[in-house]
């Protein structure tokens, strides 16, 4: 008898701060990777092509992402900031530590269910944990349902390698979306 061994790929969530509640994270890096999306029932990639049929039914919504620890426990995490948020928090890093980076440790707060989630800074851990882009965009891919970077693959030949799927993608979505309409 044959048994597969469980999978070895591990899945990081998408950290959510909740309306009253502080979030305390450490970065992990200083490389964004901005991902435009639509929502129609559920999140769907937009490939920002001309081809795109969701961009001409829906809206398209710019998401930046970072890795980083959720502390105090330590657990790896994937931050999802909208523009405001994202330039807020790169505004009190860069003022506070000199840079988006590893080692840069921040609150996390908002107000209410529509207030943007605003930062401010802690400290910076002087050896802090890092890791690269090809390993977290994995994970943020594989969120998304797509599959992980090869080994020291670019982020942009990535996109290009996975464009025809978003496509693909978008135009089953864009055809649901239009069979609803004309109900």
């Amino acid at each position: 008898m044959q048994v597969e061994s469980p999978s070895p790929a591990v899945r990081w969530s998408l950290l959510r701060v909740r309306p009253g509640h502080d979030c305390l994270v450490e970065l992990l890096s200083g490389e964004w990777l901005r991902l435009v999306t639509h929502f129609c029932g559920r999140t769907i990639l937009c490939p920002e092509v001309a081809e795109c049929e969701l961009c001409d039914l829906l809206p398209g919504r710019a998401f930046w992402y970072l890795p980083a620890l959720f502390l105090p426990h330590r657990r790896p995490c994937l931050l999802e900031l909208s523009a405001q948020a994202s330039a807020d928090l790169e505004q009190v890093a860069k003022f506070s530590a000199g840079s988006v980076g590893a080692g840069v440790r921040l609150t996390l707060s908002r107000r209410g269910p529509k207030s943007p989630i605003r930062s401010s800074f802690e400290d910076f851990v002087a050896s802090p944990t890092r890791t690269r882009v090809d390993e977290w965009g994995s994970l943020l891919m594989a969120v998304f349902g797509f599959p992980a970077l090869r080994p020291l693959e670019s982020v942009g030949d990535y996109g290009e390698r996975i464009r025809p799927q978003v496509l693909a993608r978008a135009a089953l979505a864009a055809a649901r979306v239009r069979t609803g309409q004309k109900k």
